[in-house]
């Protein structure tokens, strides 16, 4: 007999001949159930592939305890980017989790973590204490493989991640935010645009903005030319070296630093390369660039766990997916005095 593709508590109380109240308590070791008739259904349960709904369970419970209780938490685990323009970014994305999270009937919290080794054990600990099944991952960046329980939990990832194995991932969409800011330096009459982000945090996010800038270089360019991407040490002199050597007529980058090394770079007397921002809504400066919806991917990490619960899907994926969000071409932002 083919088995159903999940097997519900229903589908092993009639492969026991139990009612399912019973195989209920038996799963529970209820005192009031003989030994062995508990070993039997746990036994049967593993052979048929059984796993309880950690939702359903958690409902049970408080119509059990009667009283109000979150059914099911979700936390967010997540570590602090150095660069001031993604600390804005990822404080963005973990409120709007929260928020989304709390709109969809969760309780959930944000902790910033360092994973040193060791440290994933008594972070388990707490998510067991707290009731959590779901967890997003936030540039958790880790030197070694993350201890962490894979199978017991509901995962999300975003940002910059090693250590973890192929999870569902959301972000942004790269590639469109790459192909409107490159858009818009060739309605400037540039003909040179380069790229500059740090190749350290490039290849943790496995080089997806030097991927999308060659992708949408040899789509929108004319001529044979090479695409033009800083990948020295990211420090001002040798970026500076690197600048009168390349000589771009545009850069294309994340963070307001580049802006600062292009104004001092640039001689008075030649025209200084333009600076397209690809955060620019992280940025203080009243520069054009891209617009990231930071918001957006913060929902998107509650929704998508919301999902799996609700299908009861626990673990590594075995076709992991990623949901990217679009952004916008924004002209500028108000000068830093003018914010809030």
């Amino acid at each position: 007999m083919k088995r159903p593709a999940t097997v519900t508590m229903a589908d092993l109380a009639r492969h026991l001949g139990l009612s399912v109240a019973t195989v209920s308590r038996a799963l529970r070791h209820h005192p009031a159930l003989p030994a062995a008739t508990c070993d039997a259904v746990r036994r049967a349960a593993e052979e048929l592939g059984y796993r309880p709904n950690p939702m359903i369970g958690a409902l049970m419970s408080q119509l059990r305890q009667r009283r109000p209780r979150a059914l099911v938490n979700l936390a967010c685990l997540y570590t602090e980017e150095s660069a001031g323009n993604l600390v804005q970014a990822e404080h963005t994305i973990v409120t709007s989790f929260l928020a989304e999270a709390a709109r969809l009937g969760y309780h959930a919290e944000a902790e910033c973590w360092s994973p040193v080794a060791g440290a994933e054990t008594a972070q388990v600990h707490r998510w067991r204490a707290r009731n959590v099944r779901g967890v997003f991952l936030l540039n958790v960046r880790a030197d070694h493989a993350l201890a962490l329980p894979w199978a017991e939990f509901s995962w999300v990832v975003a940002g910059n991640m090693v250590g973890a194995p192929a999870l569902h991932r959301v972000g942004n969409e790269i590639y469109q935010l790459v192909k409107l800011a490159l858009e818009h330096a060739l309605r400037l009459g540039c003909r040179r645009p380069a790229l500059a982000v740090p190749l350290v945090g490039e290849g943790r996010q496995g080089f997806r903005w030097a991927g999308a800038f060659c992708g949408n270089w040899f789509a929108l360019m004319p001529g044979p030319a090479e695409p033009l991407i800083y990948r020295n040490t990211w420090e001002e002199a040798a970026f500076r070296r690197w600048l009168r050597a390349v000589k771009p007529d545009a850069v294309l980058a994340l963070t307001d630093d580049v802006f600062t090394w292009l104004q001092r770079a640039a001689p008075a007397s030649s025209p200084k390369p333009r600076f397209i921002h690809l955060a620019a809504n992280t940025s203080r400066l009243a520069v054009p660039g891209v617009c990231q919806d930071f918001a957006a991917v913060g929902a998107a990490a509650a929704q998508m766990l919301d999902g799996q619960l609700r299908r009861n899907e626990r673990g590594v994926p075995s076709e992991p997916t990623t949901l990217t969000v679009a952004g916008r071409w924004q002209l500028s932002q108000p000068e830093a005095s003018d914010r809030s």
